[in-house]
């Protein structure tokens, strides 16, 4: 499991051409095909809009990172974390099953978004690659990662 910020990633590896099908407009930083190898299948990457924080947010994960990869601000108690006063301590359950991801809230306080669709504390939703899921004020696109 891989724990680092978009900026740090960026410090160790070069950029990239823009990936094909991103959406610039939203994601105007997305800059390449993804982490080292070995790290992940899938990345979840977007816009920090909360002021004095990296800016960036770019997280990879894989059916190698076991059941589930959970996501949220209190490092202690996640695999991936991000520094956002929106998100709860435990946001939300990551679970790659082949071209999809289950995405489940974790009963979080200002709620998880699938494609626009709030999802239920609990609930689990299937997203594909190019879904777009919101964690409070957080704007994430999912992408899978070439093999």
């Amino acid at each position: 499991l891989i724990r680092e910020t978009y900026t740090q990633f960026l410090k160790r590896s070069p950029p990239s051409p823009p990936t094909t099908g991103a959406r610039p407009s939203e994601f105007p930083f997305i800059t390449g095909e993804g982490p080292v190898k070995g790290s992940g299948r899938w990345c979840l990457e977007g816009i920090n809009p909360e002021k004095g924080k990296d800016p960036n947010v770019r997280l990879f994960f894989g059916a190698d990172d076991g059941d589930k990869v959970i996501v949220g601000r209190r490092k202690d108690v996640v695999h991936m974390y991000v520094a956002n006063g929106s998100i709860s301590g435990q946001h939300l359950a990551l679970r790659p099953d082949g071209d999809k991801v289950w995405v489940e809230d974790r009963n979080s306080s200002n709620g998880t978004k699938v494609n626009g669709i709030k999802l239920a504390a609990f609930k689990r939703m299937a997203a594909e690659p190019g879904a777009r899921i919101e964690l409070g004020e957080v704007k994430l696109f999912l992408r899978q990662m070439p093999a």
